[in-house]
């Protein structure tokens, strides 16, 4: 091991860029040097932000593809970390804007993921390819692209710049989840009402079959519910299971969103797999009351609105109570 080599790596992760660059300059001879972390000085400083480090490193010869433990690049470093100015700089002498580290991420889903929107502006507009899609079969983020990436972490500008390419919208991850069921999963409203408007197909379900109104109501998302059956959602949609979102609601408790689905349609006599229905999955009795009464509820709901129309006398409401009409 090289004293001088560990030191200007040391320098780097301290964030001592101008002592690390006097060493690079005047004492470190082998500039590919890695340390027992699997760093290089080149990877580092990327990942660091020092652009003073970066082009010294390059002009001494340092090798640009060269990869850290994670077989991360230098670009894919400064990605990570939204450098920009490194980004150009390392394409400029001659990075790959496709590099894939260990995981699959390339420079652009890296951004996309991290937040950077600048740095995913750039990297769009030096050639890289909006629908890259994760291939690695290890990873969990197998099928991943730059739009589910931001949709996951909740990057409304980088979705706003991918959906102005021609990006796939209901693109599936390999655990089947699209931008707009990761949104949905993770509550990020102004995500889903973009993604929607946008032609985002609200029923496509995941491996489990869940849409995203399904995994709305597994979450107690009132919002998303409310916003994904105004712009389409199915109601009565099933998963692989046969359970629908208002079986889940009920499950989860949430009177709200119970309430919500029954109002748009919501079929109360469905059963799941195992032959339970949605007032089977609670055993909080108000909701089961709720949604035991609610044929008889909505047949009020509905003479309450004829009689209105119609003027229709109110002691015919008083028959109704001879039936059992509460």
């Amino acid at each position: 091991m090289s004293d001088h080599e560990q030191t200007a790596i040391d320098l780097l992760y301290s964030g001592r860029e101008k002592l690390a660059e006097w060493h690079i300059e005047n004492r470190v001879t082998n500039v590919n040097y890695k340390d027992k972390r699997g760093d290089s000085a080149l990877t580092v400083a990327a990942c660091h932000g020092f652009s003073g480090a970066v082009e010294l490193l390059l002009i001494k010869g340092a090798n640009i593809h060269i990869r850290n433990k994670y077989y991360s690049t230098a670009i894919i470093e400064a990605c990570h970390s939204g450098h920009t100015e490194i980004v150009e700089l390392l394409f400029a002498n001659g990075a790959r804007i496709d590099d894939v580290d260990g995981f699959g991420f390339n420079p652009l889903l890296t951004a996309a993921k991290e937040g950077f929107h600048e740095t995913v502006l750039v990297l769009l507009a030096l050639g890289a390819d909006p629908n890259y899609r994760i291939t690695v079969p290890i990873s969990v983020y197998h099928g991943w692209t730059a739009l589910i990436a931001a949709a996951r972490f909740g990057h409304l500008e980088i979705v706003e710049s991918l959906l102005s390419r021609e990006v796939d919208i209901n693109h599936r991850s390999g655990s089947g989840d699209t931008a707009l069921i990761l949104a949905t999963c993770w509550n990020h409203i102004a995500i889903i009402k973009l993604l929607l408007r946008r032609g985002a197909d609200p029923n496509i379900g995941n491996m489990h079959g869940n849409s995203p109104l399904i995994v709305a109501a597994r979450e107690r998302h009132v919002d998303c519910a409310s916003i994904l059956l105004e712009l389409g959602a199915d109601v009565n949609l099933k998963n692989k299971y046969g359970m629908t979102a208002l079986m889940e609601a009920a499950y989860r408790d949430h009177m709200g969103i119970v309430k919500m689905l029954l109002i748009n349609g919501a079929n109360i006599s469905d059963k799941d797999k195992d032959g339970k229905r949605a007032i089977d999955n609670t055993d909080r009795e108000d909701i089961r009351a709720v949604i035991d009464k609610w044929p008889t509820t909505m047949a009020i709901s509905v003479l309450k609105d004829l009689q209105i129309e119609h003027c229709l006398d109110y002691d015919f409401y008083k028959d109704l109570q001879e039936f059992g009409v509460d």
